[in-house]
């Protein structure tokens, strides 16, 4: 089995209602629950289920699905994304970052880790002192990572951040956090970049099922392009 660590916050997490959109066929993708591979289920990403506030679709399913119909593999999704967490959240030695590289390491006691998928930055957009430090704290963590995971070339997915606001206009500080992620993606030969183009949000902040569904596609394009 092929496995990929999922990081970052909400839309990577997945917030679509379930139902709203057809899920993938689901019988090659498997997600890391209680230390094992469990078949497919939606809810991937189980970091918010309170009332009025759920875990729902989101774009790994739909990367999964991709990588199966091109590969044959058998797909595992390892969930460690949590909604509205900023990247100095996931500094190495903070509790998200340890609990991601733990369940990655455990994964790979029963499947190979063949990539991380990556999307944050709304919760840091709107600080500009933040967003001046976003390149060199993705980088720090990522290159900790790899070195923890002993895979310094593993592929790295990471995604555009809409640039629409909740009001539908134009949204200039998500706009910035996206130059920074071209940026990262067009100097590391290992990090590929998915466009946000034309996708659209179902409430203001999250990706729609369909705008998932899409997205996932786009990673997976994205993760080729480096992969191989």
């Amino acid at each position: 089995m092929k496995s990929f660590l999922m990081i970052g916050q909400s839309n990577m997490a997945g917030r679509a209602p379930v139902g709203s959109f057809p899920p993938p066929q689901g019988d090659h993708i498997y997600v890391f629950r209680m230390g094992r591979f469990r078949p497919f289920g939606q809810p991937v990403n189980t970091d918010r289920m309170q009332p009025g506030f759920v875990s729902g679709i989101g774009l790994a399913e739909y990367f999964a699905e991709a990588c199966v119909g091109d590969t044959g593999w058998d797909v595992g999704l390892i969930p460690c994304a949590d909604g509205g967490t900023g990247i100095s959240l996931w500094a190495p030695g903070e509790i998200l970052y340890d609990h991601a590289v733990f369940m990655a390491k455990l994964a790979m006691r029963t499947s190979e880790l063949a990539g991380i998928l990556w999307h944050q930055g709304e919760n840091d957009a709107g600080d500009p002192e933040k967003v001046a430090l976003y390149e060199s704290r993705f980088l720090d963590m990522i290159g900790h990572m790899r070195h923890e995971l002993g895979m310094p070339d593993i592929p790295v997915v990471i995604g555009e951040l809409s640039e629409l606001r909740p009001d539908g206009g134009y949204d200039e500080n998500q706009a910035k956090v996206n130059v920074i992620l071209n940026k990262i993606a067009s100097e590391h030969g290992d990090i590929a970049i998915a466009s946000s183009e034309g996708l659209s949000l179902f409430d203001g902040i999250h990706f729609d099922g369909a705008s998932d569904a899409e997205f996932g596609k786009r990673y997976y394009k994205a993760y080729r392009s480096i992969a191989g």
